[in-house]
């Protein structure tokens, strides 16, 4: 779970990631614009392959389901109520408040939501999968991939790997499996 802390020290990971390019442009004679653009087409975004270009490299931020999203946000706001009623964006609180509706499910409680999203997360990133994997021992989830799991809970293998692609390195029995875990693990949110 993402602290309050831990998302402002993500956007400070995507400055740094910003000031990086203004000093290579500086050291390689071009503009800041094309330096930050040089780097993009050293990492390319494929989430087919996992990879999530420049942007993300270096950045220390996890990939959140809304739940998880619903309580940084939470967090983040009553950090802010301190400073006033006029600092939270009207846009923030749509985002809170769709988050918390989504994140929270129809009859879930806090408590529910939390243990639901920390069920799925230590469930699905600690099991190892036969199929996926290249080499000994077996594959393991990616966070961008429990994410959309939780976030976007397909209905079989077919409707998962389409919506994630990078689930294709998978059988469709291990992504069943992985179907029933997130199944399990949100249906309280759904009573």
């Amino acid at each position: 779970m993402l602290s309050a802390a831990a998302a402002g020290a993500a956007s400070a990971g995507m400055a740094d990631g910003a000031d990086g390019a203004a000093a290579e442009a500086a050291a390689g004679g071009m503009t800041a614009e094309e330096a930050a653009e040089a780097r993009r087409a050293k990492l390319p975004e494929d989430a087919m392959r996992l990879q999530f270009g420049e942007r993300m490299s270096g950045v220390k931020a996890q990939f959140l389901t809304t739940t998880e999203a619903a309580f940084v946000l939470e967090a983040v706001s009553g950090s802010a109520a301190g400073a006033g009623p006029d600092k939270k964006t009207e846009a923030f609180k749509e985002s809170l408040e769709y988050a918390m509706k989504l994140g929270l499910g129809a009859g879930g409680t806090s408590d529910a939501a939390r243990a639901s999203t920390d069920e799925l997360r230590k469930q699905l990133l600690e099991r190892e999968f036969a199929s996926g994997a290249d080499g000994d021992g077996g594959a393991k989830l990616h966070m961008y991939e429990v994410a959309s799991l939780g976030n976007l809970r397909p209905s079989n293998p077919a409707a998962a790997k389409s919506l994630v692609p990078s689930l294709s390195r998978f059988d469709d029995s291990d992504v069943r499996a992985m179907l029933i875990v997130v199944g399990r693990c949100t249906a309280r949110l759904d009573d």
